[in-house]
């Protein structure tokens, strides 16, 4: 029996009787209807056809809102996947809330993942103190003589002053606080660099706004000379006597 050349489709015969023709048409047309379906698999709004061979479609279902179209691990077909999501230049890894505390500790928040990170501190105190810095590992904060540090402000009487300048310090002073309240809080801007490397010496330096008392700004640069890989630090009262502190700490890392 005869047949087209593309699809084999089946025809009449030259010698087919001509009472044989409508079942020869229903027969083409059968053929001609299962190959333009299969030429046009898509049932649903938001199909795609795809062939999977030089004559062969398919057909894949839309996918999901968010979803972007790519390439299969085999490299064989299209498919739909959800995006990873993009690299930023800041990645939060902890925010942590505290209230009317002498020290707050933050471990496990620094690895070989980062280089640098920024802290964003805003407290305030319920007694003038200081406010100090330590660098920890493995929960246990580094008092050792390895921290240096130096500051200068402005204050709203327009002085610029040397606040604090520490040599071989057991600590970094971060900041030289009033008497604050929820209201007049302080704002403290770090970034610290190398905390978790024992190659680099340790370096930050920091802003702050202090928001009661003798208003002003504050820019600080401090650094550690320990070889240690250090995973957290903590933040204390420097006047001792039941000041406490209260406030919002976020950690994060630096992308590299």
């Amino acid at each position: 029996m005869a047949t087209t050349t593309n699809y084999s489709w089946t025809t009449p015969d030259d010698t087919d009787l001509v009472k044989d023709g409508a079942a020869a048409i229903r027969t083409l047309g059968s053929s001609a209807d299962t190959t333009v379906k299969d030429l046009n698999p898509g049932t649903t709004a938001g199909d795609i056809d795809y062939y999977t061979s030089g004559t062969a479609k398919a057909r894949i279902a839309i996918g999901t809102a968010g979803q972007v179209l790519q390439v299969n691990s085999g490299a064989t077909a299209p498919e739909w996947a959800t995006p990873a999501a993009p690299a930023s230049g800041l990645n939060l890894i902890s925010t942590t809330s505290f209230t009317a505390v002498a020290t707050q500790s933050f471990d496990n928040v620094f690895s070989a993942t980062y280089e640098n990170y920024v802290i964003i501190m805003r407290f305030h105190s319920s007694s003038n103190n200081a406010t100090h810095f330590r660098l920890r590992a493995s929960g246990t904060d580094a008092t050792g003589g390895n921290y240096f540090s130096a500051v200068r402000s402005l204050s709203t009487g327009a002085v610029l002053t040397t606040e604090f300048a520490g040599s071989g310090s057991t600590y970094f002073q971060i900041g030289n606080l009033p008497t604050t309240s929820a209201t007049t809080p302080q704002y403290l801007s770090m970034t610290l660099y190398n905390p978790y490397q024992t190659s680099s010496y340790k370096a930050q330096n920091h802003n702050y706004v202090q928001g009661s008392g003798d208003k002003g700004g504050y820019g600080w640069g401090s650094f550690s000379v320990s070889a240690t890989a250090y995973d957290g630090f903590s933040i204390f009262n420097g006047s001792g006597g039941g000041a406490t502190l209260t406030g919002t700490i976020s950690i994060y890392g630096v992308s590299k």
